[in-house]
């Protein structure tokens, strides 16, 4: 039986269930990780933060390095390759002993740093009036993997055991290696000559860094917050869920990306932060205060990347896609660091409001940005 979709749909297709079991192997890692991590022979708790981190560091410095591969020979080789690295990765994490050999295992799962290339292939395969569409899947398919894994991460872990659950992000990874072999081939970008507009996409980078390390940083402290506010880490994910899905239900697809939308939505994002640092103890005030983060966190993540997408050349996406990506990644390694030092003497309540001023004060600055940018544009003949 013969596909009736046109490429660039069963394209994004397959690329979007490679999103969601590569996150998977992210996210499911993250409730459990620094708790069993301690168990290991010589660890310590900077060391298992340094385990935990360095999957972040290690993708963000390959990232301009793989799109420019990608952007000389071609998408699909550097998503396979990248794919099996972190394939190797997770399997040497499941053996891994000590936490010398997880800190290693760890970083060879960050150097498969394919998430630009992954978004550089979304945008060469996309109609462009088609493109805030696909980065609406794309970015729910993130949202999707992050809830299931909330929920699975733990279930697995107290199952089989965090080697065991290793080993099953392997053979995701692994079916998701398989998968990138379908994706349909995209014509390589002729060289042009052309290169992105610089501007924009370091604003773009600028934005995302920001957005993961508060995102990083708000996650550090939200466990143990919910703990103190009566939730047992076991049911947790009765928040998270409800609340994801609601945000999902609010992403936009059509809105064309831009500095004054994205000043908007950190002022929500400060808005969530604020209401988590609220000592109400309530079910449904941290719910409604989940739901406000999440619906900010999702139009940004959404956003930026077709903002970078926007002002790059076709040949020039894949470097200009690394630049941003390589923020984000370091922005969740700077977040997690920073966040981790703020909260060795402060509350996490203390730590939730420093998050909700740095998100207001990102948002001043976007909505400058966009005031600015428009005024110009008004004033263009």
């Amino acid at each position: 039986m013969t596909d009736a979709r046109q490429p660039w749909q069963r394209g994004v297709a397959i690329l979007t269930a490679i999103y969601i079991t590569r996150m998977l192997g992210l996210f499911m890692i993250f409730p459990v990780f620094s708790l069993y991590a301690n168990e290991l022979a010589g660890a310590n708790k900077t060391l298992v933060g340094i385990a935990l981190g360095i999957y972040g560091l290690s993708q963000g410095l390959l990232q301009i390095p793989c799109g420019w591969l990608s952007d000389r020979y071609g998408r699909k080789p550097v998503i396979a390759g990248g794919l099996a690295l972190f394939t190797a990765g997770s399997l040497l994490a499941a053996c891994a002993s000590n936490i010398e050999m997880m800190i290693a295992a760890r970083a060879v799962q960050g150097m498969g740093a394919i998430a630009a290339v992954a978004l550089a292939y979304a945008t060469d395969i996309t109609p462009p009036e088609k493109l805030g569409k696909t980065m609406a899947i794309l970015g729910a398919s993130i949202g999707i993997a992050f809830v299931l894994s909330l929920i699975l991460g733990p279930l697995i872990a107290n199952w089989i055991g965090v080697a065991g659950l290793f080993a099953l992000i392997a053979l995701l990874a692994a079916a998701a290696l398989a998968a990138s072999l379908r994706l349909p081939a995209v014509a390589r970008p002729t060289t042009s000559g052309a290169q992105y507009n610089a501007k924009p996409v370091y604003q773009a980078a600028a934005t995302i860094f920001t957005l993961h390390a508060i995102f990083t940083a708000t996650f550090l402290v939200l466990p143990s917050l919910l703990v103190a506010g009566g939730i047992d880490k076991a049911y947790h994910w009765w928040l998270y869920l409800p609340a994801n899905l609601i945000a999902l239900a609010f992403m936009r697809r059509k809105n064309a990306p831009h500095p004054l939308s994205f000043g908007v939505n950190f002022l929500i994002l400060a808005a969530g932060a604020a209401l988590l640092a609220v000592p109400v103890a309530h079910t449904a005030w941290l719910l409604t205060a989940l739901t406000v983060y999440f619906i900010a966190f999702y139009r940004l993540e959404t956003g930026l990347p077709h903002w970078v997408a926007q002002n790059a050349a076709p040949d020039s996406r894949g470097k200009a896609m690394g630049i941003y990506s390589s923020a984000q990644f370091i922005g969740s390694f700077s977040g997690g660091a920073i966040g981790g030092r703020l909260w060795q003497n402060q509350s996490p309540g203390v730590v939730l409001t420093a998050l909700a001023i740095a998100s207001a004060a990102a948002a001043l600055i976007l909505l400058k940005m966009g005031k600015t940018a428009t005024l110009r544009g008004a004033n263009e003949p």
